[in-house]
């Protein structure tokens, strides 16, 4: 509906790894936001979540230290 967010996800394979990040947004915000990876034969785990209250970043994830209150609303981190 023209109202609601929009929901985008996709999957990467990069060097054995799989990636998994997806964001929901509007016109003025983003509402959602995440990082996940899964190494062969172990589980997916987070790399960053984003909800519109804070941005959760994982110790697996050091480049995204420090960047989460530089981070518009209406932008992706």
């Amino acid at each position: 509906k023209a109202n609601e967010p929009s929901f985008f996800e996709i999957e990467l394979l990069v060097e054995s790894i799989l990636y998994r990040y997806g964001f929901t947004v509007d016109n003025n915000r983003v509402f959602d936001e995440w990082l996940y990876a899964t190494q062969p034969g172990k589980k997916e785990k987070y790399l960053f979540i984003r909800t519109v209250e804070a941005i959760g970043i994982s110790d697996n994830f050091p480049e995204g230290k420090g960047l989460e209150d530089k981070t518009r609303d209406n932008a992706r981190f």
